[in-house]
C-alpha cells in the first residue's frame, strides 16, 4: 500500500487526470494477424449509451484513442457503477 500511495501521482480518477506526452503513439501488435477477434455489444440503456459516448468522446478529445471504420479487432463497452458516483464509468 506504501508503494501505492507514493506513485499516487500516476493513477488518474478521472479522464482528464489521465497525463500523456507529446509526440508518443503507443503501437499495438496482435499476436496474429490471421486470427480475428470481434465481440458482440450488450445492450446498454440509453443513460448508460449516453454517458459512454460522453467519455469517448473525451479520450477522443485528449487524443486517447482515435476513430476508426475496422471492426476486425474490438471490445465490448462495459459500464461499471462507481460508489459515490452519479454517472457509470466505461
Amino acid at each position: 500500500m506504501l508503494v501505492l500511495y507514493k506513485n499516487k501521482g500516476v493513477f488518474a480518477r478521472t479522464i482528464e487526470d489521465i497525463k500523456t506526452y507529446p509526440n508518443f503513439e503507443l503501437k499495438l501488435q496482435p499476436k496474429s494477424w490471421d486470427v480475428k477477434c470481434y465481440t458482440r455489444q450488450y445492450k446498454l440503456s440509453q443513460n448508460e449509451a449516453d454517458e459512454a459516448h460522453t467519455q469517448i468522446f473525451a479520450l477522443c478529445f485528449r487524443g486517447l484513442v482515435s476513430k476508426s471504420t475496422d471492426t476486425t479487432y474490438n471490445s465490448a463497452v462495459f459500464m461499471i457503477k462507481k460508489e459515490r458516483k452519479f454517472a457509470p464509468r466505461l
